[in-house]
């Protein structure tokens, strides 16, 4: 499912643009537990309630019109609000995500972002504004913290329901059962600085061979 939003970050308190790096891999079910344990040792939560690193995030994707033109036809703005769950805490947020960019000379996939925190009211501002619900997923699994700016995603994503009235999404069944995606994101206030948080995903990247090998394929 190609553009799906971030889960790692509980929010980051601001509204301005960021770049985010991301490199993306998968581990097959056997290998899961090696995985987790692993991610646990690097990242300095081994030992711990294996709940303290779980998450599961509902993203709903709406879609609406930036603009209009005589001369190009209607551009479709897609906003994303994010639910997510992190033991007893919930946040929310709505992110708006720019196209994926492989720059040959960068070793990470790009894309700009901005995030605004919100409240469990998102939902029904974004539809207030003309937006109307494109498709919803969850993203549920476990999220690790490398530094304060590079996290790792562990999560399947599964089908939602889309609400039914006073019905809120349910989580269904996983869209792959066999894996698990593999996802390791770094955030930037410069484009300069990609080369610099790059190096740093890769060399989670090492670590995590030959479980996972991360790719900039999207």
């Amino acid at each position: 499912m190609a553009g799906l939003g971030r889960d790692n970050r509980g929010g980051n308190g601001s509204n301005s643009e960021h770049v985010e790096c991301i490199l993306r891999g998968s581990v097959q079910l056997s290998a899961l537990d090696e995985l987790l344990g692993r991610l646990a040792y690097l990242c300095g939560t081994f030992g711990t309630d294996k709940d303290s690193t779980s998450t599961c995030t509902l993203e709903s994707v709406y879609s609406g019109t930036s603009w209009k033109s005589s001369q190009r036809s209607v551009a479709p703005l897609l906003l994303r609000v994010r639910s997510r769950q992190r033991g007893s805490a919930q946040d929310h947020e709505i992110a708006y995500t720019g196209p994926v960019s492989c720059r040959k000379s960068e070793k990470v996939a790009t894309r700009r972002c901005t995030v605004v925190p919100t409240t469990s009211s998102a939902s029904k501002l974004i539809e207030s504004l003309g937006f109307s619900l494109d498709h919803a997923f969850f993203r549920k699994g476990w999220t690790f913290a490398w530094n304060r700016h590079v996290f790792i995603s562990v999560v399947q994503l599964h089908r939602a329901t889309l609400p039914q009235g006073s019905q809120p999404c349910m989580i269904g069944a996983p869209l792959d059962s066999r894996q698990y995606l593999v996802e390791v994101t770094g955030m930037t206030t410069a484009q300069r600085n990609v080369a610099t948080v790059g190096a740093e995903m890769m060399e989670i990247g090492e670590q995590l061979k030959p479980l996972v090998l991360l790719t900039t394929t999207w």
